[in-house]
């Protein structure tokens, strides 16, 4: 996983905030494959970025919430 590909996700869970549902079952994605990802040993030296750079979706403001 890199920063451009976790950027990527960011910007997509961006575009759905008008969708609540959607952008919050992409956020659940984003942190469910991240965690997987650096289970598997992949995060290398870089991982403190990436984590930090996975946390900001916290920042995007919309509801939150699953049916």
């Amino acid at each position: 996983m890199t920063i451009d590909q976790i950027k990527e996700r960011i910007e997509e869970i961006r575009s759905l905030v008008g969708d609540p549902e959607a952008a919050h079952s992409k956020e659940d994605d984003l942190y469910r494959d991240f965690i997987r990802y650096v289970a598997l040993g992949s995060g290398g030296i870089s991982i403190v970025v990436k984590a930090r750079l996975v946390l900001t979706v916290i920042d995007i403001k919309f509801p939150r919430w699953h049916a």
